[in-house]
């Protein structure tokens, strides 16, 4: 049953962009779109997750996932029961609430086409600083639904199988720095530090993840000695990390596009190497 505790943490607001998206059936996602997806299956104390469309019968789910042996969400129709009685007395306005599922929390998430995702993960963990993930990973679902669902229902049978998940995808931080950095050297090359700067500052999302890590009055990002350790230059970017880089960099190029078409083709011509231009735009799992 689901609890009286109840947390919105709608807008009043219409909701972002990404709810209006129509879903997709497609079948295959970039290296860069399965590392969004990765990267939410394996935050911290998710356990489960589940799609949902709010015309269907409450008995007809569409797709539910779990894996963990104390939340047998994939065999019971409670959750799916409280799920979509939460769905049902959500606000119009609200496109996300969260709320409690026995010792778990589920954040539901409402799309404009009808349907609903809930990600459920172990009570103490917040799901405020995950925004930009959670977002991204919104986009990918709506645009390639089949795709999505076939890499969570991997994901799904090796914790089952194994009781741990695939390896996480790691990379160098300085040489994934030293990348960004280029991508910056060039933008402000074209646009002058002082646009540069401004485009990083407005960009940079602002996640517990990247704190530390500063941008300076050249352009360049640097981690910061008061709050990281020196050390952590030669060490890899966590899962998190990464993909908050990601959303960083995709943000970014958006901004500098606005004022030279096709940014990131122009950076791939003026000073990205391959292997940069990888690491930044199409990283591979």
């Amino acid at each position: 049953m689901v609890n009286n505790e109840v947390k919105l943490n709608g807008a009043t607001e219409q909701a972002p962009t990404e709810q209006t998206v129509a879903i997709s059936s497609l079948t295959t996602l970039t290296s860069a779109d399965e590392n969004i997806v990765h990267a939410v299956l394996t935050l911290p104390g998710i356990v489960g997750l589940a799609f949902l469309d709010q015309t269907i019968p409450l008995q007809s789910p569409l797709q539910v996932y779990g894996w963990d042996a104390g939340l047998e969400i994939r065999r019971s129709g409670v959750f799916v029961a409280s799920v979509t009685q939460v769905l049902r007395s959500m606000p119009t306005e609200f496109y996300q609430l969260e709320f409690g599922f026995g010792s778990y929390r589920a954040l539901l998430r409402r799309f404009g086409t009808g349907d609903a995702m809930a990600l459920v993960r172990q009570a103490g963990k917040d799901w405020m600083d995950e925004e930009p993930q959670l977002a991204a990973f919104c986009r990918v679902a709506m645009e390639s639904r089949s795709a999505v669902l076939l890499m969570i229902e991997a994901h799904q049978q090796r914790i089952l199988e194994t009781g741990v998940a695939d390896d996480v995808p790691r990379v160098d931080r300085s040489v994934f720095l030293a990348a960004f950095n280029r991508l910056s050297e060039i933008a402000g090359r074209y646009l002058g530090a002082t646009i540069a700067v401004r485009h990083l500052s407005r960009s940079q999302p602002m996640v517990d993840c990247l704190t530390g890590v500063t941008i300076d009055r050249s352009g360049r990002i640097v981690m910061n000695p008061s709050t990281l350790d020196p050390a952590l230059d030669s060490l890899m970017l966590t899962p998190d990390q990464r993909l908050a880089f990601l959303v960083w960099i995709e943000e970014f190029v958006k901004q500098c596009s606005k004022i030279i078409r096709n940014f990131d083709v122009l950076a791939q011509k003026e000073g990205l190497t391959e292997e940069e231009y990888k690491l930044l735009f199409d990283p591979a799992p």
